[in-house]
């Protein structure tokens, strides 16, 4: 009977059924235990239906399972996909145990395509750091990556250096060339290559976030649209579908279209995962500024699971950070980057903020009030510590700053809410930020407008 359902299971994970196919491992595992190759099956099911703590718990078993089985291989890429989990889940301390787990595996095993794994894992760490020269270490890491896993065939690791060089690419200033690995990242994506289902939806959500990073609102939409099918084509998903309501939401907010906009946010804060939440909840918070509705902006449906997500180590420890925009959590701050080998560094989400470090936003001050306008610059005129932006770009970022919705801005400066949308998305790729809260730091810090 356990060799029955086992057989099941495996046809069922082959097939995408993901819910049935946890069931049928589940059921096999109460008689008799698992082989190491059907807890890693049980285990990405188990995540591919929403049980996260179950699938980290079955990634150690099916690691111990290949380390009792001699297979170096199998181990240390357990090893990395705890890494990655832990990671995500913002315990920095466990995974960098795991990292170095897999270092030493690699080494002491002698093992030659792993060793892409470990490349893998530094770049993501070069990647938290804003230094250029971290950046151009991390890519170099991710080539070296890519020229290991690509001749082995490993699609996964290669898809996720891809997304590493792409990141940083765009963040030295070279987007063609950056978007391109995203390309071909998506190339092997779409085309059904990738081994493990969980790098898809990662895959989708970079290039969403790395399109729109580099104001490519078509490319945005496009991935968005094809992501969205992606997950339809799978009942059982549970993680990404919210993240896909989060893309839809943002692409249409950058459209002008609030209404869709807010609809979507609204959705998808009721899908996000808890660990889900905690990264993209600054993007609800933005569609719902952005559309007019202060009150949702202020009281997110999903505020209250910030610090639910994972264990946040303290300050002393190091709090996880998003490459490139400092802490997700939207709880902490810390000087301190993740643990190497943590996860697969993704694009900055468009949604990502980078709070004030002595205030909350003025959009977001507890008793709902905006500061007075106090700065004593005329309208239209920049400043020299405006930097890049425009005059026009200036007045908008200075309104913004006093917590106007874009109707209000779009009122104030009589232009139309789309212009306003288009003003903030080219604000937003000029200084390498990607939220309202980002921009009002911004202006406090230039000097746009002053602290009351």
């Amino acid at each position: 009977m356990p060799q029955t359902l086992l057989e099941s299971g495996r046809k069922l994970y082959d097939a995408r059924a993901w819910a049935d196919a946890f069931a049928a491992f589940e059921r096999a595992g109460r008689d008799s235990a698992l082989p190491a190759a059907d807890l890693e099956r049980y285990a990405f099911s188990a995540y591919l239906i929403g049980r996260e703590e179950l699938c980290i718990d079955l990634l150690g078993r099916a690691f111990r399972g290949f380390l009792a089985e001699n297979d170096g291989a199998a181990t240390a890429r357990m090893a990395f996909w705890l890494a990655s989990m832990h990671g995500v889940r913002r315990d920095a301390a466990r995974a960098e145990a795991w990292g170095r787990r897999l270092a030493g595996i690699v080494d002491d095993e002698g093992l030659e395509t792993e060793r892409a794994l470990v490349a893998l894992g530094l770049s993501s760490f070069a990647l938290w750091s804003r230094d250029p020269a971290d950046t151009r270490r991390a890519l170099e890491l991710s080539r070296e990556a890519i020229a290991i896993a690509r001749p082995a065939k490993d699609t996964d690791t290669e898809v996720f250096s891809r997304l590493n060089a792409g990141l940083a690419l765009l963040r030295l200033g070279s987007t063609s060339e950056g978007l391109a690995q995203f390309d071909e990242a998506m190339a092997t994506v779409t085309s059904g290559e990738v081994r493990t289902p969980l790098v898809n939806g990662i895959a989708y959500c970079s290039v969403i976030s790395a399109s729109l990073q580099a104001s490519d609102v078509a490319r945005a939409r496009e991935w968005t649209t094809a992501a969205t099918d992606w997950c339809a084509q799978y009942p059982d998903l549970v993680p990404f579908r919210g993240l896909c309501l989060v893309h839809r939401s943002v692409v249409k907010m950058l459209d002008g279209d609030w209404q869709g906009a807010l609809d979507e946010a609204m959705t998808a804060g009721k899908r996000l995962l808890p660990g889900e939440r905690a990264e993209f909840l600054p993007a609800y918070v933005e569609v719902m500024a952005a559309a007019g509705d202060s009150d949702a902006a202020r009281s997110p449906p999903s505020a209250r699971l910030c610090a639910q997500p994972a264990k946040v180590p303290s300050p002393s420890r190091g709090s996880a950070r998003h490459p490139s925009r400092g802490t997700t959590s939207g709880c902490r701050t810390s000087k301190r980057g993740p643990a190497p080998h943590s996860a697969p560094a993704t694009p900055p989400s468009a949604t990502t903020t980078r709070l004030p470090s002595k205030s909350k936003p003025p959009a977001l001050r507890s008793n709902g009030s905006a500061p007075p306008r106090t700065s004593r610059r005329s309208p239209g005129q920049a400043p020299s510590s405006s930097g890049p932006l425009t005059a026009r770009e200036v007045d908008v970022v200075r309104l913004v700053a006093r917590g106007l919705t874009n109707r209000a801005v779009a009122e104030e400066l009589m232009l139309s809410e789309k212009t306003v949308a288009r003003h903030l998305a080219n604000i937003y790729a000029k200084l390498g930020i990607a939220s309202r809260a980002a921009a009002t730091a911004y202006a406090y810090d230039h000097g746009l407008v002053e602290r009351p």
